[in-house]
Parts: C-alpha cells; structure tokens; sequence
C-alpha cells in the first residue's frame, strides 16, 4: 500500500479491503477511538511535523512513544494509517521530503540524515556529542559544503559558498589540531568524563599511586597486568 491509501479508504468508506480499516469504520472499536486520537495528530501541523520524522527516520515504535510521550497504539495507527513508510528504502523515503512546508522537509531531511537524536536535540533533551567527534563531524560537513558550492549552476554564488565553507573548514581543522594536541586540555575533558562515574575519583595524577604503578612506564614498556591489584594468578 502507498502511505496513505488506508486513508483515502476511511474517507471513501471503503469496508472489505482492509482488516484495520474496516475496523475502524465500526463503531465501538478500539480501533476507532485510538483512529480518532491519531486523526487529532494529523491535523495538528506541529505535532504532524514530529511524528512524521521521526517515522521516516526510524520504524522503532516503542523509541518514537518514549521521545513523543504518545502512546504507541496511537502511533502504530497513526503510522499505518497516515504515513506508512515502514519497509520503504532510503531513496524512496527521500521522495516524500518533497512537501510544501519547508520547515516540514527540513525538519524531514535532517531526522532521515541524523535519527533520533536531531529529534530529541530539537525537543530540549539531553544529547551527548563527543568534542572531537563533534569537530570531525563538521569538519566533514564543511568540506563537503564547499565541494557541492562549485557545482551550482550559478558561478557567482558558487564562488562566494566555496570561498565561505572553505575558510569554515580550515578554522574546523586547526580547530580539531589544537584541541587533539593539546594533550592538558585532553586530560582535564577525560577527567570531568570520569568524575560523572566515578563521582570520588581524585585524578589521572593519583591514577597510578592507586594502581601501585608508575603510570610514566606506560610510554616505554608494558605493564605486568598480573602485578595490579586483585589480579592475583597462581
């Protein structure tokens, strides 16, 4: 079935075609009440907007609830009955960034692009990005930014979209040069990381007093794992 085709048999009162629908057009349903929740979503242009993303980005339906806070049968209706990608590859997922609400295909290509995670960044929740991730990641973008600037169509804009991604790229790399060189700025960000688990934990520096190492051995020869604490072998 094309995703909307239950849709347009609810509305042509359409029974004998299909088992859902044929549910839902019965009154006194469970179908037909959780129809008429999903219906409400639908014609909703915000809450349409995020059910529909992260649809297209994931068929998890369980994670979409948790995100949203909607229940799942009114999703998994909702899904079936209005947007219905599930089993639809990516290029085919791509064709349906075509809408006329611009946000809406923004929203759309980015939740494809990105999962979950761009939802849930969008929504205020807490979303973990590893610096030098981060940096690598933009750094990728920014060079690919440049390159699709010089195969526009208009030569004038072109240069200017190049000439901007390319210095943005430039400053990503020294960036990232800096902060993976800076080996104190490095080991004060595993620190803080460690310190979030480890609430007590003193430090790198006490690392090895704790151990019973010297922890400069580590940079010219191998540690006898069998010597660390509570690692006692017969």
């Amino acid at each position: 079935m094309a995703i909307k085709d239950r849709f347009n048999l609810i509305r042509d009162k359409k029974t004998g075609v299909d088992e859902l629908v044929d549910k839902i057009l019965t009154d006194g349903t469970p179908e037909k009440s959780l129809y008429s929740k999903a219906l409400t979503f639908y014609t909703s242009p915000v809450r349409k907007k995020y059910i529909e993303s992260c649809l297209i980005a994931t068929e998890d339906i369980s994670e979409i609830s948790r995100i949203l806070s909607i229940e799942e049968e009114v999703l998994e209706v909702y899904s079936k009955i209005f947007y219905d990608v599930q089993g639809l590859d990516k290029l085919s997922r791509l064709e349906l960034l075509e809408v006329p609400d611009k946000e809406e295909a923004m929203m759309k290509t980015w939740a494809l692009s990105q999962g979950l995670d761009f939802i849930v960044w969008r929504l205020g929740g807490n979303v973990q990005v590893d610096p030098v991730d981060g940096l690598n990641e933009l750094f990728t973008l920014a060079t690919y930014k440049s390159k699709e600037a010089l195969f526009t169509s208009n030569s004038s804009e072109a240069s200017k979209e190049a000439v901007k991604w390319v210095k943005t790229s430039m400053d990503l790399a020294r960036l990232m040069k800096a902060w993976v060189l800076d080996s104190d700025a490095a080991k004060k960000d595993i620190e803080l990381a460690l310190r979030e688990v480890i609430p007590d934990f003193g430090g790198l520096d006490t690392l090895g007093d704790d151990l019973g190492i010297d922890l400069g051995l580590l940079t010219t020869q191998e540690v006898n794992l069998n010597k660390l604490p509570g690692n006692d072998s017969d």
